[in-house]
């Protein structure tokens, strides 16, 4: 169990001889982390070539519903690009919604701002916008919310930057290429907490996921952004207009200007050609020159609410893992 992986990790450094533990080099492993008096699953992938040399290290954050497992398996189909390219994998699952029968299979994660119904540009959610719940672990005062976004309360980002830590302490990670991916409600909370982690995440790739609307909060300090969403999403909507469900995000052109603004760039989109320009649609913009250093990428595809591919063709982790490798 990672409980006793990472109550090793953080006391001090791995023994001689680079043991990790029930991790083995190749394969997908279940672990436990506590973090705040509750254990979090965790799924953790080693390449098969690792041999504690520094490597870069992919945090992915499920959808709605979703587990770490399902992530990492069906939704993006990393594994093969982890391997490739030698990248360490950790896949948490968010908490559920409660204990009730149905209650257990809502999982999400805290992106914060979705537990927000208005700000700068207005509300996150139109009138009569779909109910999601209360999760068990928020304060009473949610249950008298405009928008019910139905995320969980838990501290997730301490639990991101816990997990990135006792990551780093037993494992040999690179830290300057140390990212966090996401899709829809992870995509959200990658784009949430991800950037108030700018100390830890060297780069964040949220898919299909924005935040709530006038929720965008980029770091002034640099990290790089490469966001994908599909034209033709209409559950977590890009165009900047309100979603199926009714609730409203910031639209992925405000996104990108938002990062711009924040990091010192053109304030004007270029191109930004890619290894899959064309395929499905897929194009990329850029906010060039910007002044801390970063780069800023928006891909957009003529899809809708899922990982964008195209029958075998993972056009999108193509481009993806061009841009974190700096390929």
């Amino acid at each position: 169990m990672l409980l006793a992986l990472i109550t090793s990790a953080l006391a001090g450094p791995p023994p001689p001889g680079c043991d990790t533990g029930p991790v083995e080099p190749g394969e997908s492993t279940y672990l436990d982390v506590r973090h705040r008096g509750i254990d979090r699953r965790v799924r953790v992938f080693l390449p098969s070539d690792y041999d504690c040399t520094p490597r870069p290290l992919l945090v992915g954050l499920h959808g709605y519903y979703g587990s770490g497992s399902g992530f990492q398996d069906d939704t993006s189909e990393l594994t093969p690009f982890l391997e490739e390219h030698g990248v360490i994998g950790v896949f948490p699952d968010g908490l559920p919604m409660g204990d009730g029968f149905f209650e257990r299979f809502v999982t999400s994660f805290n992106d914060r701002a979705s537990h927000q119904d208005t700000g700068p540009d207005g509300l996150t959610c139109v009138p009569d916008s779909y109910d999601y719940g209360v999760y068990d672990n928020c304060p009473p005062r949610e249950a008298d919310r405009l928008c019910f976004w139905g995320t969980s309360c838990a501290d997730d980002q301490g639990f991101l930057r816990t997990l990135v830590g006792a990551a780093q302490t037993r494992l040999s990670v690179d830290p300057e290429k140390v990212w966090l991916t996401g899709f829809s409600q992870g995509g959200q909370t990658t784009q949430s907490l991800g950037s108030q982690l700018a100390d830890v995440f060297t780069a964040i790739a949220p898919s299909h996921g924005f935040a709530a609307n006038g929720w965008t909060r980029p770091p002034e300090t640099r990290q790089d952004l490469f966001q994908m969403w599909g034209r033709s999403d209409r559950i977590v909507d890009g165009n900047d207009l309100p979603s199926s469900d009714g609730m409203i995000y910031d639209g992925a052109d405000e996104t990108l200007l938002e990062w711009a603004v924040a990091q010192g760039c053109d304030l004007e989109p270029s191109p930004y050609p890619t290894v899959s320009d064309g395929t499905r649609g897929w194009a990329c913009t850029t906010h060039a020159d910007c002044a801390t250093g970063a780069r800023l990428v928006s891909c957009a595809w003529d899809g809708g609410h899922v990982w964008p591919r195209s029958g075998g063709d993972a056009f999108g982790n193509e481009a993806l893992f061009a841009f974190l490798l700096g390929d």
